[in-house]
């Protein structure tokens, strides 16, 4: 695996020789979704559920408290590693691991062979390579964690671990994609099912709860 390090604004990174990585971090600079909506700052502890090569890590561990990140695909946690390492950030822990709502202790896990490496699952995808991976339950690392704000980009199995929180008392705000394809959710039932969990636990809302595209970014704060 070879890697290049470039300048984005005043952080450096090591990147991949491919049109995902750099898309990554320029979706963190502009138009900066996930910043605007979870609104970081230093008293905050972020739970970074899908942490790909570290992007939104990196610019959080200058503003947070502590960020906890989590990715099972190992080439991508690598560079993330790399990635903190060459910031010389302190406050960033992170974790090759997938983040459930069951308690089994590993898992399949489904890789993407081209390209993109920002693709991965935990469902089974034409053209994916199954592998075995760690995985912790999104309660354990709350209670562990004490996060107060978390973003979720996780390829589907957003469903399950929102549908898993049993306290979220100490949620201050919270985003996620929400992949309708990856979950076959035709109708938006299991998005209706989200949509009264979240709507029951925060009382401002963004994004759409009726999406009939593939992908939808929603926020929520309290």
């Amino acid at each position: 695996m070879e890697l290049k390090k470039k300048s984005f604004g005043f952080n450096e990174f090591y990147i991949r020789d491919n049109k995902s990585d750099e898309w990554v971090i320029r979706e963190v600079i502009e138009p900066n979704t996930y910043q605007k909506a979870l609104n970081i700052n230093k008293n905050d502890i972020v739970l970074d559920l899908g942490l790909n090569i570290g992007a939104y890590c990196v610019f959080w561990g200058y503003k947070a408290k502590e960020c906890y990140a989590y990715e099972p695909e190992i080439e991508n946690f690598n560079i993330a590693v790399k990635n903190v390492e060459l910031n010389k950030l302190k406050n960033c822990y992170l974790f090759n691991t997938a983040v459930v709502g069951h308690t089994d202790k590993t898992m399949d896990f489904y890789v993407g062979l081209g390209e993109r490496k920002d693709g991965h699952s935990i469902l089974p995808f034409r053209g994916r390579k199954k592998v075995t991976v760690n995985c912790e339950n999104i309660n354990d690392i709350l209670e562990k964690t004490k996060a107060n704000k978390i973003k979720i980009d996780i390829e589907g199995a957003e469903y399950e671990v929102i549908k898993a929180i049993k306290d979220w008392s100490n949620i201050d705000a919270i985003i996620f994609e929400w992949h309708k394809n990856f979950l076959k959710d035709k109708d938006n039932f299991k998005l209706k099912e989200i949509e009264k969990i979240i709507k029951s636990n925060f009382k401002h809302t963004k994004g759409n709860f009726e999406t009939k595209g593939w992908m939808n970014i929603i926020s929520a704060k309290k």
